[in-house]
């Protein structure tokens, strides 16, 4: 009882001295920018920001360390230290806010102040808590080394992601125009949408956005190389397939130039140097050799991982989406190498990411939004929790569940805090504003769909809603239920507790699908293809319900 008011007195005294400080550091920016700096100066925006940081930490940290946390650290010095360097990752926190909301999308400075000063409160709270004035070395949660780090990943991604892209819009395209012309006779000879088996929409071919991405790869204009890896141009006339072919036809059509601006395109970075060496089928049969190697190398090293029992899961939901067809498709594919790489590295170094899946997840989310053109996004992300649970079982279903939201959230921050930060460096580098075109396309691609949320999941279920893919999961589902009903009075209440996790990450891409229903119901033709994260998951479900040797603690 003692605990929890001394608790509820901390958080009072905080939020008072918090009020107090938004006070100073609000007035002192409101005074700078009244009577000596200009708000609509980047430059005078960021020294009234920076002063007015200045002044209100000075002020926070002595009535914190008095008033809130009660410090009884002697070495003051130290404990300033630790409280100045903790600001400082809420001061770019800060100056990123007022970034984007005043310079980048003209929100009111006075208001975009107050937004910042909110966010800015909240994660002073939880350094000082957690890391500067910690009374108990054994109560330090180390949640601000995470942050360092996470922030650090994200800063080096971005920074490496720009320079890879800008160099390879440094590579001569004379030669890559060369290997691109088997791909406007691809083109012509399938058109933008073939499906390889009629009937089958999971067996359709996006030509469409191959086509855009060989045009981007083939671009060739007088502007300076930054501005072309952050536009990424493109000829435009009428659709991407008849772009291409012409453009490479080099016939006297009048192009305008496109840009794709909200993306970053890395995939770029590979097909580029791919199309120096290659023409388009050959990187489609590489594509292929590659994607079924390794995925060779994953059932070896199931095997190794005493996974022996599921590899069947994996390959039947695997082929229910067609490896073939995305080893055909350069859109297709950068998820699907990151699904196989990321297996890989879980299932070879497993025990050395014990402590740093974390990471882990949140590189796979930055890649995922580095390379990846919005497909199946989620895909990546599902069968890697369905991956890090058969590896890493917790002894309770609470923390269980904790790992799958724990992994989830970071590679969130990976995905949008990456997404964000190519709009950021666009808009930086090129002077130009990349934010408002990103912010409309990610509005309409979440908007509702045309006959609400719920008829964008039902769309892409259907893709599997057929009589060869029943067949096909039929005799994976019996031989699972077979065992199930031989072992019934083996199961317990505690192992159908343990099925809840498969549940919840059987889930994920029906939720991608309701927060994304426009885009999932307009292009259900591939994203459905996220539905193999419910299909492998139900079936890991299945089988642990009778392998008990998985199931024991």
């Amino acid at each position: 009882m003692q605990k929890n008011k001394n608790k509820h007195s901390e958080l009072l005294s905080y939020l008072i001295v918090g009020i107090l400080t938004t006070i100073v550091s609000y007035g002192v920016y409101c005074l700078l920018t009244l009577f000596f700096l200009d708000p609509y100066n980047k430059f005078e925006l960021q020294i009234a920001n920076v002063v007015s940081w200045i002044c209100a930490v000075t002020f926070a940290y002595f009535t914190n360390r008095k008033y809130v946390f009660k410090s009884e650290e002697k070495n003051m010095f130290k404990e300033g230290s630790k409280f100045y360097l903790s600001r400082i990752l809420t001061l770019l926190l800060d100056m990123a806010t007022m970034f984007i909301m005043v310079s980048l999308l003209h929100v009111n400075d006075k208001l975009s102040k107050l937004v910042s000063q909110v966010l800015v409160t909240i994660g002073n709270y939880i350094i000082s808590k957690f890391w500067v004035f910690t009374k108990k070395e054994k109560h330090r949660i180390k949640i601000l080394p995470i942050i360092c780090k996470t922030g650090l990943i994200l800063l080096c991604s971005t920074i490496i992601g720009t320079f890879l892209l800008i160099v390879s819009y440094l590579l001569p395209t004379n030669r890559m125009l060369m290997n691109a012309k088997s791909a406007a006779t691809t083109f012509e000879n399938e058109g933008m949408y073939r499906s390889l088996i009629p009937e089958y929409n999971n067996t359709q071919l996006d030509n469409y956005t191959d086509a855009l991405i060989i045009n981007e790869a083939i671009f060739e204009s007088n502007d300076n190389v930054i501005n072309k890896s952050m536009y990424v141009y493109r000829n435009v006339k009428t659709d991407p397939v008849y772009d291409v072919i012409h453009t490479i036809k080099n016939d006297n059509s009048e192009f305008a130039k496109g840009e794709y601006s909200r993306y970053w395109h890395g995939n770029l970075v590979f097909i580029k140097p791919l199309l120096l060496l290659f023409n388009y089928s050959q990187i489609r049969v590489l594509n292929i050799f590659i994607q079924t190697a390794m995925l060779a190398v994953i059932i070896y090293l199931m095997i190794k991982n005493n996974l022996l029992y599921n590899i069947l899961d994996l390959v039947v939901s695997l082929f229910l989406i067609f490896p073939f067809v995305i080893g055909m498709s350069l859109q297709f594919s950068s998820v699907y190498y990151i699904l196989l790489i990321s297996t890989i590295i879980m299932m070879k170094y497993n025990e050395k990411l014990k402590n740093k899946y974390v990471y882990l997840f949140l590189i796979i989310g930055i890649l995922t939004s580095y390379f990846d053109l919005l497909t199946f996004p989620i895909l990546g992300l599902g069968m890697a929790l369905l991956f890090n649970f058969l590896l890493n079982r917790k002894e309770t279903l609470k923390e269980n569940v904790i790992d799958i939201i724990k992994y989830s959230l970071f590679w969130g921050i990976g995905y949008f805090g990456m997404w964000c930060a190519k709009l950021v460096v666009g808009s930086i580098l090129c002077q130009d504003n990349f934010f408002d075109l990103a912010i409309k396309a990610a509005k309409y691609r979440s908007s509702s769909a045309t006959l609400g949320r719920a008829s964008a999941i039902i769309k892409n279920i259907k893709v599997y809603l057929n009589k060869s893919y029943f067949v096909i999961m039929l005799p994976v589902v019996c031989y699972h239920i077979i065992h199930i009903i031989k072992n019934r009075r083996k199961i317990t209440k505690s192992m159908l507790i343990n099925c809840i996790p498969y549940v919840i990450i059987c889930m994920i891409p029906l939720a991608w699908y309701f927060v994304m229903a426009e885009h999932s119901e307009m292009h259900f033709w591939f994203t459905n293809k996220s539905l193999v994260v419910s299909i492998f998951g139900f079936l890991l479900l299945l089988n642990s319900l009778h392998d008990f040797k998985s199931n024991k603690h």
